[in-house]
Parts: C-alpha cells; sequence; structure tokens
C-alpha cells in the first residue's frame, strides 16, 4: 500500500509504502460518490483504470495482480461512463467502487510505472489534479510504449476485459496494442466531447516551459523504479509534448 504525501516547498509528492497502511477493513458506499460530478467521476476513474494498466505492466506483475488488473479494467470499462451519465445509479457507482479497489489491490502487488511517475510530477510541480494528470498522459505513454517496443503483447491481452465486445480473433498480438492504444485515446475524446474534460497540457494553463523542470523530477520519482525502462528526462519530456 501506498501514501502519497505533497511537499509543498519542494513542490514534489513524496510516496511511502509500507504494509502497516494496509486496512483491516474497507467499507466501500457507493452512495457517497453519487454527488460526484461527472468530470471529477472521469477522471477518478481513469486514474483507477491506470493503476490497473500500470500493474499489469510492471516488472514486479504477478499471477495476482494480473487477475486483479484484468477484473478491474473489465469493471471500471464498463460502468464508468454509465456513472457519469447516470450519478445516481448504484450498481454503476458499486461496480465502478469495485473496480477502483481491485485496481489499488493489482498495483499494491505490483506498483505503478511511468504514468505516475510523470503523473506525480505533474501535480506537484504544476498542481494538476492526479486523475486529470492520468488522464491527459494514459494514452501518450501507452503510445511511447508501444511504439518502443516496450509490453509487447501485454497491452493486446488487456483489449478483452476494455472493449469486450470487439471481434479480435484475427488479429495479431501487435495489432491487438495498437487497437488497445486507440480505445484509450477514444475514451478521451468521448469524455471531452461529452462533458468537457481536457485531454491536453496547454488547456490546463501550463506553460510549454515548465515541460522540461516536471520531466527532470519524473526520473526521481518512486514510481520510476517499477518501469520496464529507464525514466530519462528525455522520455518523460517526449511523452509531455505529446500530451501538450
Amino acid at each position: 500500500m501506498v501514501a502519497v504525501v505533497a511537499d509543498t516547498e519542494n513542490h514534489a509528492k513524496l510516496s511511502y509504502t509500507s504494509y502497516r497502511l494496509v486496512p483491516h477493513i474497507a467499507f466501500l458506499d457507493p452512495k457517497l460518490t453519487a454527488s460526484l460530478p461527472p468530470r471529477l467521476t472521469a477522471t477518478t476513474g481513469i486514474d483507477a483504470l491506470t493503476h490497473a494498466i500500470e500493474a499489469y505492466t510492471s516488472i514486479q506483475k504477478n499471477p495476482i495482480s494480473d487477475a486483479l488488473a484484468q477484473q478491474a479494467i473489465s469493471l471500471i470499462s464498463k460502468n464508468l461512463a454509465l456513472s457519469c451519465a447516470e450519478p445516481g445509479n448504484l450498481e454503476a457507482r458499486t461496480n465502478l467502487a469495485l473496480g477502483s479497489l481491485l485496481a489499488g489491490a493489482s498495483f499494491s502487488n505490483a506498483m505503478v510505472g511511468l504514468i505516475h511517475a510523470i503523473g506525480h510530477s505533474l501535480g506537484g510541480l504544476c498542481h494538476i489534479p492526479h486523475g486529470q494528470a492520468m488522464m491527459l498522459l494514459l494514452p501518450h505513454c501507452v503510445h511511447f510504449n508501444r511504439t518502443h517496443g516496450y509490453h509487447q503483447g501485454l497491452y493486446g491481452e488487456l483489449l478483452g476485459a476494455l472493449k469486450p465486445n470487439l471481434d479480435t480473433a484475427r488479429l495479431t498480438a501487435a495489432e491487438k496494442d495498437a487497437l488497445f492504444e486507440t480505445e484509450l485515446f477514444s475514451l478521451n475524446d468521448f469524455f471531452r466531447r461529452v462533458y468537457g474534460v481536457p485531454t491536453k497540457l496547454s488547456e490546463m494553463g501550463i506553460s510549454r516551459k515548465e515541460l522540461a523542470a516536471v520531466a527532470k523530477q519524473a526520473r526521481y520519482d518512486g514510481a520510476a523504479l517499477y518501469n520496464k525502462q529507464e525514466i530519462t528526462e528525455e522520455v518523460a519530456f517526449t511523452i509531455l509534448e505529446a500530451a501538450y
């Protein structure tokens, strides 16, 4: 389990990992989230989705975290848009909460990586809400990983959970990976079009001049330790430029 603490003096987010943070009991009450506006529902839901995706591609992935991630993605993908459209739909809210719980359990057993490393730096330096940062970065980080040969076949393995109605029987592993990326971009486009959720860093009032500092800090984030490839300033800056 991870606790993230904001260091306001140094404009950084610090992660602390300990089994002592794991609760004995967790209560999920969907009624408490019914008043959450669609924009916050969307961005925090994408954060939970990112937890599961990064756990599935972490260097510490394992059969237990994989199973949790798959089920989390399935629950989130089926209920996120519905929860935004029908805030009082307690069945959808319950399933979304369960998906978030399973995603949390998944990354608690495998950890996160590139997306969170850059996202934490965006939050610390530019004060971008965490869920919003995940929405801005997720498809671009997946694109970077896929086009640089990282996590080959893994994204495609998650495609069935993300979009269960797609016919992928004749697709190669590489084609499934590419389609997974496309579906993530489509998801962002949907929330932008329907609810006005920003999907570009430039829409958040961030200057392009700030990106270099974010990229520099990202390489020292704790999540960078669990990424398959080294997160250099160049890698982080390339992704930030794409998301801008």
